[in-house]
């Protein structure tokens, strides 16, 4: 019987008679499996209900039109709802009837596939048509064969598979669920995560009764080699894709050569029973532990995998069966997922599993038992569990981790974790029972192996040097001693930020076990070896103090009890000074180090500091051990601590702000919660207003200011970095070379602003009326720099040490402050007409300072102008800037703070021996 007559090409297709050129209208799994049919490898027959056909049908019944609805509605943050909304769309597309013509097709072919197990060899035509009508039905398989093109995206477990179906009505009934299961709640998840579209093929074939089943990797998606991958249980493949079975492992290399043979213990199998139903049976010690294939049929996979791979030109996943001792290929397609190259990981080994992705990751363990607990899942946190179920995919944005008892590297589930580059390590055995609930872990997700505590690094991408820098040094950060080598490789010679939690969580005890057991001698000698390490490539390091939460490290000794909020409770410098012996540990094995290496610079940084009385109380301990080549520094990252700054930098050699804990305490976020986490932002106003204020004051006080940024850096915050001439930016290595190109750009692209445009920001000479009738003009051949005044923040914190003329523009600015005061008085912002009468007197004060262009419409970018010699002694201009309307509050905030100073300076332009006098925008404020 000739199919092609029979069937209509727009609704049905048979396997053996497409290619990879109809995958647009088959999809990528079925164009994948003609494909090899046509180079003779064992498939099992089959047809596929085209992509097509498949949307003609949702269209007919004005099924979209239903459904379009909620699929917009749907939010994917809510699991509930969008699971509630998946059941929705998945009824009204099974409760909807196929037409009489899809219909036929599908139960015409679905026969033919039966008939085709008569042996029609010498018998009649009436014989046959008798056989053809009273032979049962056949057991088939039912899958979706997903339409898309990017090969980084496998789809892997998002829909609904059938097997061992049987029946006319059945097979209808279960295509119908395979084409709603284009809306699982872990696709709908999916395809919104990755912003794809998706459309469905559904493929019918030949069930195999396989005593054996696996699938080979022609390519390790783990590590940077040729090995092939083979992993195999026994009974259907099911039980190894859907991750409930740990399978044996066989690795051979590229020459088809046996490397390693990992027998796992199989506790069960899934097979068809009599009755046609998929069953578990638990199979004896015996048969649960042997090995599944024989040594010739892993040599046979191995050749399949590779020739394969040749005809795709890529590597493969390959699904097989196998039947009395007869190997069927049931599915193709691309391996996704890029390899990855992590930093090593040592420290104490709880757990070895099989590595199944492709980072390191740490959290705290959830163990998930149930479909219900899955709803107690936070961000960050580890899911545990016996075996994964599909219904995990949805909460992949909320996990840090995944550790499960059973399953293998080639699951679905290992698959999809990959490609959202989530630690996964499988085959653990028992870990939900020997990992309690809330302990802190981290997952080498590669080596498959579990360590206590918090000591994993993000996935290290290849470091390269960065370029020099003038304005804005970069200097790196550093959690792992171990990582100094590779961080090396930047050419950056300063860490800017050490941090000790992970080599204290190596050893399993909190610094409270030390001081309990009056072992502070041990804790400081751990230090020291982990500093030395980190320090050896480096001329200078800075080494935060311990800063450890109630809610971390909870599984280390003696670990404190969890406080309702720990990120304001006792950490940081406050738990320093309530141990002192803890902190003045710290500090000697710093000094340790320090003593060995006399050349290089040690710094001890105080985090989260709020009072000066814990910076004087702490400026004693730290001076008790204070050598030459040692200096004491402060993490800014609270509010209380910006509004001291000048207090705190009085006391300190240096300061580091901390992005994160800066907008943390801010804007009273916390980064780790889901419901406000897309709140957290350093563009909000109040987090650039207090930048510039502690960067400000380090000038002032001539300490050097660094940034310490973890998150995406955008091209408006380095520029203003840059502008505000902060002197260090703290990142990781890995960023180092991008980071430092975009800052080399920006300061290119000042120097030339500033040539440009130096000339005509110098005062003219000509007599003047007023005020300004015996200023005398700045010198032609003085340096000149660039002062920004494209924004107006905050005039009083832009200029606090120079003047440019005195008493220069005074009724301006008299009248300038006024409208700020009285907008202070009524606690507001401005009103219209002050706005308007505001940008008036800023123009008017830019007026005077820079001539119009003549040649074409003013555009002022930045005057800035340096060694504004005065006494022989040089003093720095900062930025002024005229385009944002500044907080009332902070206009006016430090005016009277520097009214003392002004005044110095005010005397000293009186006694200036030059040919010009200064003026100062604060002291206006002031008159």
């Amino acid at each position: 019987m000739e199919k092609k007559e029979i069937l209509n090409k727009d609704i049905i297709r048979w396997l053996s008679e497409i290619d990879l050129d109809d995958k647009e209208s088959v999809g990528t799994k079925a164009s994948c499996l003609g494909k090899i049919i046509k180079s003779k490898f064992n498939v099992p027959n089959g047809f596929v209900i085209t992509a097509d056909a498949i949307d003609n049908f949702l269209k007919k019944e004005k099924i979209y039109d239903k459904i379009n609805p909620i699929v917009e509605s749907i939010n994917i943050d809510d699991k509930e709802d969008l699971k509630k909304r998946s059941k929705e769309i998945r009824a009204i597309i099974e409760d909807s009837n196929f037409s009489k013509e899809l219909v036929s097709e599908i139960l015409e072919s679905y026969n033919i596939l039966g008939s085709e197990k008569i042996d029609t060899r010498g018998v009649s035509q009436d014989a046959i048509n008798i056989l053809k009508h009273s032979y049962e039905s056949i057991f088939v398989s039912i899958r979706s064969s997903v339409v898309y093109d990017n090969n980084n995206y496998s789809h892997s477990g998002l829909f609904d598979s059938f097997i061992n179906i049987k029946g006319e009505r059945s097979v209808l009934e279960h295509i119908r669920k395979c084409i709603s299961s284009l809306y699982t709640s872990r696709a709908i998840f999916y395809r919104e995560k990755f912003n794809i579209k998706d459309k469905m093929a559904v493929i019918i074939q030949t069930m195999v009764d396989s005593q054996k089943s696996g699938v080979v990797f022609s390519k390790n998606p783990l590590k940077e080699n040729d090995d092939i991958i083979i992993e195999s249980i026994y009974g259907l493949g099911i039980g190894i894709t859907s991750g409930k079975i740990t399978p044996d492992r066989y690795t051979l290399d590229k020459d088809i050569k046996i490397k390693d043979i990992k027998t796992s213990i199989k506790k069960i199998a899934v097979v068809r029973s009599g009755s046609g139903e998929n069953s578990i049976v638990r199979l004896n010690n015996e048969k649960s532990s042997s090995q599944v294939l024989s040594n010739g049929q892993i040599y046979e996979l191995a050749g399949k995998a590779d020739s394969i791979a040749g005809i795709f030109n890529s590597p493969q996943k390959i699904e097989f069966a196998i039947d009395a001792e007869k190997i069927y290929i049931t599915e193709v397609r691309p391996i996704t997922g890029t390899r990855a190259k992590i930093s090593p990981i040592s420290g104490q080994l709880l757990l070895e599993g099989i590595g199944a992705g492709l980072s390191t990751g740490s959290g705290i363990i959830k163990v998930i038992r149930n479909r219900d607990d899955l709803m107690k899942l936070k961000k960050g946190d580890v899911l545990v569990c016996n075996s994964l179920s599909s219904d995990f995919i949805i909460y992949l944005d909320l996990v840090s981790g995944i550790l499960t008892n059973e399953g293998g590297m080639t699951s679905n589930d290992a698959i999809i974790a990959r490609e959202f580059l989530i630690p996964c390590v499988v085959g653990l055995n028992n870990a939900n029972e020997q990992l309690p609930e809330g302990r802190k872990i981290t997952l080498d997700s590669v080596k498959g192996k579990v360590f206590d505590g918090e000591i994993a690094n993000p996935i290290s991408a290849e470091i390269l040097a960065g370029v020099d820098t003038e304005r804005l040094k970069l200097q790196i950060l550093i959690d792992v001693p171990e990582d100094s080598e590779s961080a090396s490789k930047s050419k950056i010679n300063e860490v800017g930020l050490f941090r000790i939690e992970t080599s204290i969580a190596r050893e399993g005890k909190h610094p409270l076990y030390y001081e309990k057991e009056n072992q502070l001698n041990i804790y400081a000698d751990i230090l020291s070896k982990s500093i030395e390490k980190a320090s050896y490539y480096f001329s200078r390091i800075n080494i935060r103090t311990s800063d450890i939460r109630t809610d971390e490290y909870t599984a280390l000794l003696s670990s404190p009890q969890k406080e309702s909020n720990p990120i304001l409770g006792l950490h940081g410098i406050r738990f320093s000074l309530k141990h002192p012996k803890i902190f003045e540990a710290e500090i000697s094995a710093i000094r340790n180090i320090a003593m060995k290496f006399s050349s290089k610079r040690f710094g001890v940084v105080l985090p989260h500091l709020i009072s000066l009385d814990e910076m004087i109380k702490a400026k004693g301990i730290f001076n008790k051990y204070k050598l030459n080549n040692m200096e004491l520094g402060v993490i800014i990252d609270t509010p209380s601590s910006v509004q001291i700054i000048d207090e705190i930098i009085s006391e300190a050699d240096f300061i580091i702000i901390s992005l994160n804990g800066l907008i943390q305490h801010t804007l009273a976020i916390d980064k780790e919660e889901e419901n406000v986490k897309h709140l957290f932002d350093y563009s909000h106003p109040s987090i650039y207003s207090k930048l510039k204020r502690v960067i400000s004051s380090s000038r002032r006080f001539k300490k050097d200011s660094s940034l310490l940024i973890e998150s995406e850096i955008k091209d408006e915050l380095l520029d203003f970095l840059v502008r505000r001439e902060l002197n260090n930016l703290i990142i990781s290595a890995d960023k180092i070379n991008e980071i430092s190109v975009r800052i080399k750009k920006l300061e290119e692209l000042y120097k030339e602003q500033n040539k440009e445009q130096n000339k005509k920001y110098l005062v003219d000479k000509s007599p003047k009326t007023g005020n300004q009738e015996n200023i005398e003009a700045i010198p032609a051949d003085l340096e000149i720099k660039e002062i920004p005044i494209n924004t107006l923040p905050e005039i009083n914190e832009e200029i606090k040490e120079t003047k440019i003329a005195e008493d220069f523009f005074n009724e301006e600015i008299k009248d300038l402050v006024k409208i700020e005061k009285e907008a202070i008085k009524e606690d507001r912002l401005y009103g219209e007409e002050e706005l308007k009468e505001r940008k008036e007197l800023e123009d008017n004060i830019i007026t005077e300072i820079i001539p119009e262009n003549p040649a074409d419409e003013p555009t002022i970018e930045d005057i800035s102008a340096e060694k504004l010699v005065e006494n022989n002694e040089e003093m720095d201009i900062d930025g002024i800037n005229l385009d944002t309307q500044p907080k009332a509050e902070e206009f006016i905030s430090d005016v009277e703070e520097d009214l003392n100073k002004n005044n110095q300076q005010k005397e000293r332009a009186k006694n200036n021996k030059k040919n010009y006098t200064v003026f100062d925008f604060d002291e206006g404020y002031n008159q």
